[in-house]
């Protein structure tokens, strides 16, 4: 039995993922409304709110192709933002769940040169890239926690028993790597301070 997904606040309205369907209630009984029907059975993330608009990703199951959308929560109004690959065998890596951090959405996307890393969007297809490859060539990392701190998300990876704490604000500034132990890390974020703590493994 399908259940409604990932609901979210947005224009008096609430969203959510319903099997292959972005739909939207106000909680009346004939309020439930369809958005958009992909007709496929899809994994998702999202959808989170940046700049006014919607964002959420899909895989597409039987055309097995990765894409960002962008809603402003119509029907005409829900678009294509980027169809970021497609292949014939390999589910995607979520990672962590999409989160927006100052002008930008921040989700794990996948290519098939450089495998499933952090990618940023501000909205426009020129501007959904990926931010660095963190572990080059195809292979990729562990996601595990991320956090927004202001405009700067902090993520956590995991690679040949190393984890590490990253920091950015998007391609153009770049990756920093700010700790890295041989123990699993957590973040505690609260009043625009990251707290970092380490669990032995």
């Amino acid at each position: 039995e399908e259940k409604p997904f990932n609901p979210i606040a947005y224009k008096d309205r609430i969203y959510y993922i319903y099997g292959s369907q972005l739909r939207s209630t106000n909680g009346a009984p004939n309020g439930d409304i369809l958005v958009k029907d992909f007709k496929e059975w899809m994994y998702y993330l999202g959808p989170v709110e940046m700049n006014g608009s919607l964002y959420f990703n899909v895989w597409l199951s039987d055309s097995y192709v990765f894409q960002l959308w962008r809603s402003d929560g119509t029907t005409a109004g829900t678009i294509l933002v980027k169809s970021m690959n497609q292949w014939p065998t390999t589910y995607p890596h979520w990672g962590f769940n999409m989160v927006s951090a100052g002008r930008k959405v921040y989700f794990i996307g996948k290519s098939d040169a450089n495998g499933d890393e952090l990618w940023e969007t501000d909205g426009t297809t020129a501007g959904t890239q990926m931010v660095a490859d963190i572990v080059p060539g195809s292979a990729y990392p562990e996601y595990s926690s991320r956090l927004v701190v202001g405009d700067t998300l902090y993520f956590v990876t995991s690679n040949e028993q190393k984890y590490t704490l990253w920091k950015t604000q998007g391609k153009t500034s770049g990756i920093q790597k700010v700790v890295e132990d041989t123990s699993s890390l957590g973040l505690i974020g609260t009043n625009n301070t990251l707290v970092c703590f380490s669990a032995p493994g």
